[in-house]
């Protein structure tokens, strides 16, 4: 069992049902009171890679980690304001979800 899974500019290269899938699998690896780590590009990151399928923004990320039963912990953008996003193509959604 691990303390936390580490989602890092992963999920937005698929869609919305395959990422959900992706975490589902490893969720029974997680220890109780564990952490999943989702991290994506905000707008402007978001656009400059061809290959990303999906835009997820904060609640988004919030609702797939609520919906498969954990606590959300911590739900920021980093490392600016999010309206930062829309032309800082670094500018990320960080969304921390507890296993309970």
């Amino acid at each position: 069992y691990y303390d936390s899974i580490l989602l890092a500019h992963v999920i937005e290269h698929m869609q919305k049902t395959t990422a959900i899938k992706l975490i589902k699998e490893y969720l029974p690896y997680l220890k109780r009171t564990g952490q999943i780590i989702v991290i994506c590009p905000q707008k402007k990151g978001y656009l400059s890679d061809s290959t990303h399928r999906t835009f997820y923004n904060r609640n988004d990320i919030a609702k797939i980690i609520e919906d498969l039963g954990l606590k959300i912990t911590q739900k920021q953008s980093f490392p600016f304001p999010e309206k930062v996003g829309d032309f800082f193509k670094y500018n990320e959604y960080v969304v921390v979800g507890e296993k309970i």
